[in-house]
């Protein structure tokens, strides 16, 4: 069961059912627009999450997917969204690895193959 909540008039969240102590409740997968959505960062690959989602948005259109970065519990999920929904991925692509003197756990953590329909330029 996805249990939505309005966050203002636009702005609804989703928390992806993925516990741990870097997610704390779990992912934050946020709604923008009512009709015609932005869905922002659909979490991990939990089985059943994303068809839930899109089955309790029934009614309305999920035109664009906003990925903010790509550790594995923000951006997995966007693959199966897109495929359910036709709507294309948008993101400034893979996170940087900022340290390569030092051994990072964290890099560990992202999504090395995700790659975006439209890759977004930070300026």
């Amino acid at each position: 069961m996805i249990k939505i909540k309005q966050i203002s008039a636009n702005i609804r969240r989703v928390t992806c059912p993925n516990p741990s102590k870097f997610t704390f409740k779990g992912t934050n997968c946020f709604i923008i627009g009512q009709g015609n959505l932005t869905v922002i960062d659909p979490g991990p690959i939990i089985e059943g999450f994303i068809p839930a989602l899109v089955k309790a948005l029934d009614g309305e259109n999920i035109r664009y997917i906003l990925i903010t970065h790509t550790h594995h519990d923000h951006s997995p999920a966007a693959a199966e969204l897109k495929q359910l929904t036709n709507a294309k991925t948008y993101s400034a692509g893979q996170h940087g690895v900022y340290r390569t003197d030092i051994p990072n756990p964290f890099e560990a953590s992202g999504d090395w193959g995700f790659v975006p329909d439209v890759h977004l330029k930070y300026e």
